[in-house]
């Protein structure tokens, strides 16, 4: 299976996580909305573990995602950008999937 390798700041990993949860971009009820929603739901959990343990570290560090993972992620990540509250969270959002659009 192929791995997508992203290099992420802790910050910009909270803006992604925060927004997540707090539900900016509804999935469609379709098939592959529920798909994606559910890989999201574990991503999420992996992300939130890779936050806690990264924490206090300012710098940026590297992390591998599953091939569908990373797709889910630059699925979400795009839709959020249209609803992003300032340029800060569309900068996150813009790099996050430009790194996982070239690895595609």
């Amino acid at each position: 299976m192929n791995k997508i390798k992203l290099k992420i700041k802790i910050e910009h990993l909270r803006v992604v996580i925060e927004d997540y949860y707090e539900a900016k971009t509804q999935l469609a009820q379709t098939a592959a909305g529920k798909v994606i929603g559910s890989i999201l739901q574990e991503l999420m959990i992996k992300l939130e573990r890779k936050l806690i343990s990264k924490r206090g570290e300012g710098k940026e560090f590297s992390m591998t995602l599953k091939y569908h993972e990373a797709y889910s992620l630059a699925i979400i990540a795009h839709e959020q950008m249209r609803f992003a509250a300032g340029e800060f969270e569309i900068n996150v959002y813009r790099l996050l999937t430009q790194q996982i659009e070239k690895q595609l």
